[in-house]
């Protein structure tokens, strides 16, 4: 018998195995490229949205921080201004304390106590006590009566100094 004639243009069935191997293959590289390049996106996208995420929480906590420091600082500019009109007044009230003492007999000059002054708005006294003395005790006398007499005692006209110099405490130093 006669070999069979070979029809060249009728694919091979090794061939077509070969081909639809190579064309699997060649999809399977271009779906794991394609994976790899969605997950390296992926990854990508996920530490721009961090990276913005402590760019704002930077953001807040240095807006937070100058926020506390101006705080601060407007706090402290009230407390000096707030001290220096409680030394002014309490100069005011040395004065006229001062102008109703009388100098008990024999006390010797250079004495000085701490008085307790307690006010009602308007600066009338309502308790003077020594608290320091001086250790003259007709001179710690003298001083409580000479704030009592001075009573109404000049008070500052400012609502938030006025209210640091109901309870206070003064140096009677007279000269």
């Amino acid at each position: 018998p006669r070999p069979k004639a070979v029809d060249e243009h009728k694919p091979q069935p090794e061939a077509d195995d070969k081909r639809k191997e190579e064309e699997a293959a060649k999809q399977k590289a271009e779906a794991e490229h394609k994976n790899k390049a969605d997950a390296e996106a992926k990854r990508k996208a996920e530490q721009a949205a961090k990276q913005k995420a402590e760019a704002e929480r930077k953001r807040k906590a240095e807006a937070a921080a100058r926020a506390r420091a101006e705080a601060e600082l407007q706090a402290q500019l009230e407390a000096e201004r707030v001290q220096g009109a409680l030394q002014e007044y309490r100069a005011h009230v040395a004065a006229k304390v001062e102008n109703n003492w009388l100098r008990p007999p024999g006390s010797p000059g250079g004495l000085k106590c701490t008085v307790n002054v307690k006010l009602i708005p308007g600066g009338d006294v309502v308790s003077a006590r020594v608290g320091q003395g001086s250790g003259d005790p007709l001179f710690d006398d003298s001083a409580e009566k000479a704030v009592l007499r001075a009573s109404p005692l000049p008070v500052p006209s400012d609502p938030s100094v006025a209210k640091h110099f109901r309870d206070f405490n003064f140096v009677f130093r007279p000269l």
